[in-house]
Order: structure tokens, then C-alpha cells, then sequence
């Protein structure tokens, strides 16, 4: 699963995507699509359907971008793909849910609205024999307590998503083999490692320094080890 992006025209420069201060409201955000590619091997040849899985919604509550896609495959062979939407209004960034019978066949939206209150990014989502759960980005810190640590939802029916209790997954401060904790300036993409269902190991793009992409003086992949 990707995503992609189209330009009405010349692709413009760095220096004006770096001024541009509302991505949000840009016909490049709002052209942003999730598509799928498959192949037999990891190696390739990989194949691309000719459109996007999910695009954007003529009206609705995932009309400027549909983007993030975290697929979670059932022993059936039906996928549900979570993905991240942005709703103007100060309602800001959420998550949304749709479906198909297989990977790279038609989707469907699974609810016509988020399936998380509060402003929430970066899922990942799995199964367990009749429960789905998903971890993502606490973006301002309203569910968790913490700016940036992880949510933990879950459901049995894909229709209500509950906050686990407590809803804090994972929390950006970190115990080092030495001994040592520091806390980091972000911790972005949440993937997990699971065995018979179960996380075993957190895998997530960090940084040092104050936070956010640009206040780091070194950034890096790491792997957390879980007692979960």
C-alpha cells in the first residue's frame, strides 16, 4: 500500500513548498490517493492497479485527503484498510475505515465518519481472534496526556471503536539498555512485530532533540522490545 500524488502543470520548487504555510487547502493535498501494488516476490516486479483503491470523497467527512493506509489482512482474505483523513473547521486530522473482499479489489468505506474523536495519525491495525485493535499518534495529546504518544483502540464489530483503558499505548520516553531514559522528540509511524497475534516489538521513526521534523539533530528507525 502508498500513497501518491498528481500536479496540475510544472511541479513547483522546494523553496515555495517550503513557504507554503496551509498544505491543507492545495490542490497537491487534496490529489493525494492510496493505491496498491503486488507482486510474488519482495524483489519485484512490482504491479500497480491503474487507479487509486481510495481517493477522496466528492463531499463529505473525507473530501480533502485520504492518505496514511495501514491494511489489516483477515484469515479470509478480506482486508480492512485504516487511514487517515483531514477535516477542515478546527476538526482537524482523524481516522476512517473501509474495506474489500481482497486486496486489490474494490473498497468500500466501512462508516461514513471517523472512526476516532480526537485528533489522531500514523495506524497501525491488527487482529486477534475476534478483536481489532489499532495504535496511532496522539497528535496533540488530548486522549493520552502526552503530545505525540500512542493511542490503543479496539473493537469487535469495526463500527465502535472504543479507547482501550488505559488509552495510552506507548509514551515517547524511552529506557535505554545502559540505563539511561531520555525523551524523544518524536516517535512517528508505529508498526509492530506480532507473534500468534500478540506485539512482541514496537518499530518507529525517532528523533532526538525538541521535537517536530525540523528541531532534531539526528534522526533514525529504532526497535522497542514489548512486555505487552
Amino acid at each position: 500500500y502508498y500513497i501518491g500524488s498528481t500536479y496540475a502543470g510544472a511541479s513547483p520548487s522546494a523553496d515555495s513548498l517550503r513557504k507554503n504555510k496551509h498544505v491543507y487547502r492545495t490542490s497537491r493535498y487534496k490529489n493525494i490517493a492510496i493505491g496498491v501494488a503486488t507482486s510474488k516476490s519482495l524483489d519485484g516486479p512490482w504491479q500497480r492497479k491503474d487507479e487509486p483503491i481510495l481517493a477522496p470523497q466528492p463531499a463529505g467527512f473525507d473530501s480533502v485527503v485520504t492518505t496514511n493506509p495501514a491494511p489489516c489482512l483477515t484469515e479470509s482474505g478480506e482486508v480492512y484498510l485504516v487511514y487517515r483523513t483531514f477535516i477542515r473547521g478546527g476538526v482537524g486530522q482523524r481516522l476512517a475505515l473501509a474495506k474489500a473482499v481482497h486486496p486489490d479489489s474494490a473498497y468500500e468505506r466501512v462508516l461514513q465518519k471517523p472512526i476516532a474523536a480526537a485528533q489522531v495519525e500514523d495506524p497501525f491495525v491488527w487482529q486477534k481472534d475476534d478483536m481489532f485493535y489499532i495504535i496511532a499518534k496522539d497528535m496533540t495529546g488530548e486522549i493520552t496526556g502526552e503530545k505525540h504518544a500512542g493511542v490503543f483502540l479496539k473493537t469487535r464489530d469495526l463500527t465502535d471503536w472504543q479507547l482501550n483503558d488505559p488509552p495510552k499505548a506507548y509514551s515517547r520516553t524511552v529506557h535505554w539498555d545502559d540505563g539511561s531514559t531520555t525523551v524523544q522528540g518524536s516517535l512517528e509511524r508505529p508498526q509492530l512485530l506480532l507473534e500468534n497475534g500478540v506485539p512482541q516489538y514496537l518499530f518507529a521513526a525517532t528523533a532526538d532533540g525538541p521535537g517536530g521534523f525540523r528541531n532534531a539533530e539526528n534522526t533514525w528507525n529504532m526497535v522497542i522490545p514489548l512486555n505487552f
